[in-house]
């Protein structure tokens, strides 16, 4: 009997050692795998709203993961950026449910840096649908701004220049003129981006737009007939990105065509 015992008590400790060696997967993993594998889709509302589903689904089981819920925030990041223009209806929900996500990681980890990059931006983008009158927070987007950038003022293809250059952008001119910015400021902004990540689309249309309100048409056509020419997979990582801010050159470049 004593044999027995300790043939079953080597049996247990070995097989206690080897999940120790070969975890399994930990809850909600494949709902994580399952909703990368949909992000691939991410230039179509069907795949990010597929991606977003898995992962909602693994954060019931994982909700203290900071990472996951800057996953789900960026997703309805995304599904907001593809809604029309003028459905602010739809951008504004889908910014509010990507903020929640991103405060949802900030609560868990306050100093991580990608939730605290898309907060900001995501705040950003709420603003721009509601209107920069409606109610814009300089001081927290200062206060993220200097997070950011003392962790590393590259992360997302120079994030933080690129959304300083939207802010000026919509900034009223008494208001800008007040505070001393300038358009001309926006599209400082906006090179420095291009410097740090020369093939993110998103950063050209938005130098093309200021040059639109610029009234400098040449440049601002020339600009947007660099991202319509240009393969979107030079930044393989974010070509369903570019993708998408390439069909919207495409538009623009045709309105200023008309």
């Amino acid at each position: 009997m004593l044999q027995k015992n300790f043939r079953r008590y080597v049996f247990v400790s070995m097989a206690f050692a080897l999940l120790l060696i070969f975890p399994g997967e930990s809850p909600g993993e494949d709902l994580i795998a399952q909703g990368d594998a949909l992000w691939k889709q991410r230039d179509t509302v069907e795949g990010t709203r597929g991606a977003i589903a898995a992962w909602e689904a693994a954060a019931k089981l994982k909700s203290h993961d900071a990472e996951l819920w800057v996953k789900i925030a960026v997703g309805y990041y995304q599904l907001g950026e593809l809604a029309a223009d003028n459905d602010t209806k739809t951008k504004t929900e889908m910014c509010m449910k990507g903020l929640e996500a991103a405060q949802q990681a900030m609560n868990i980890s306050p100093e991580n840096l990608a939730a605290n990059f898309w907060k900001m931006v995501i705040q950003g983008r709420l603003t721009e649908a509601k209107g920069i009158l409606s109610g814009f927070d300089f001081g927290n987007a200062i206060k993220a701004t200097m997070f950011v950038a003392s962790r590393d003022h590259t992360f997302y293809h120079g994030g933080i220049y690129r959304f300083w250059g939207r802010v000026i952008y919509h900034i009223p001119p008494k208001i800008g003129w007040f505070f001393k910015f300038r358009l001309e400021d926006s599209v400082a902004d906006y090179e420095q981006a291009i410097k740090i990540s020369p093939y993110y689309f998103e950063t050209r249309l938005y130098l093309a737009e200021t040059y639109i309100k610029m009234k400098d048409m040449e440049k601002a056509k020339k600009t947007l007939e660099w991202i319509v020419s240009t393969d979107p997979e030079k930044l393989p990582e974010y070509a369903p990105e570019n993708r998408v801010y390439q069909k919207k050159a495409k538009a623009l470049l045709g309105n200023l065509s008309e």
